[in-house]
């Protein structure tokens, strides 16, 4: 699942959405969230800040979802997918730069 729309779902107060390939996530009409779990997704632009701090928020290891659109060239999307060690389809920028140098 790349995309998730819950706009509609103004009275959501807790939200579980880890371990999909979400690249982006708009929460700004859900004002009576109070958990939020999108770790393990795309979502690395993603801060959640206008939730304000009275939600609970796990945001953590956010990857880039290995396909087309993000990786034009197949060669170098192959790559990426022999390094995926989980083959979760997700590559984590940072851990691997650590892992290269």
């Amino acid at each position: 699942m790349t995309s998730l729309d819950v706009t509609g779902s103004t009275e959501l107060q807790t939200l579980y959405c880890y371990k999909n390939y979400l690249e982006s996530l708009n929460l700004k009409k859900n004002t009576k969230l109070t958990k939020l779990d999108c770790s393990y997704n795309g979502l690395l632009n993603e801060s959640f800040s206008y939730l304000g701090s009275g939600v609970t928020i796990k945001n953590g290891n956010q990857g880039i979802v290995i396909n087309e659109k993000k990786f034009p060239d197949e060669r170098f999307r192959k790559y990426l997918n022999a390094m995926d060690d989980n083959k979760d389809g997700l590559f984590f920028p940072v851990l691997k730069a650590a892992i290269l140098l």
